[in-house]
């Protein structure tokens, strides 16, 4: 049975819906979808639009999301009060980037090792696999020979592939 992934039109940033493809008709699709976990699978006609988007019965508007295929080989592991979820990424960038959007400060660092590689928040613990905090930044103290340090700075990492390894 072939599958598409499927974003509404107004919030392309979330995670794709994957939805099975029933039927197609010269209008849309007749898709299969599960709409939240422990339910049972839904299905609803998709109406395609002279743009390419589909639109469901209620109105919403979805847009066909190609799949990332990139090799992904660094991993960032959450678990906290949400659950556990494991991100991958493909490039150094990447993953900067979710790193960023969640530091706290170096004082939520876990540096137990000369390479660190988890930090946490006031909700979760952060695990980094393929890379190390290291790689995305560094630390800089006020006093080199000083263990205390004050202040975290970001590496200046390129947002393409050539930051893969």
């Amino acid at each position: 049975m072939k599958t598409m992934l499927l974003n509404f039109e107004h919030r392309p940033s979330e995670k794709p819906l994957r939805v099975k493809v029933v039927g197609e008709i010269s209008t849309g699709f007749l898709v299969e979808f599960q709409p939240m976990r422990g339910c049972a699978p839904e299905q609803e006609l998709l109406t395609k639009r002279a743009d390419g988007a589909l639109v469901n019965v209620h109105g919403c508007t979805f847009v066909i999301v190609k799949a990332d295929r990139r090799p992904k080989p660094y991993t960032l592991t959450y678990t906290g009060v949400d659950g556990r979820d494991v991100h991958k990424f493909a490039t150094l960038a990447e993953v900067q980037k979710y790193v960023r959007d969640r530091w706290q400060g170096v004082e939520y660092m876990h540096s137990g090792d000369p390479a660190p590689r988890a930090f946490h928040t006031d909700y979760g613990r952060y695990h980094l696999a393929g890379c190390t905090l290291a790689d995305l930044g560094r630390r800089r103290s006020s006093d080199p020979h000083s263990d205390e340090f004050w202040d975290w700075t970001w590496h200046e990492l390129e947002p393409s592939a050539a930051n893969a390894r």
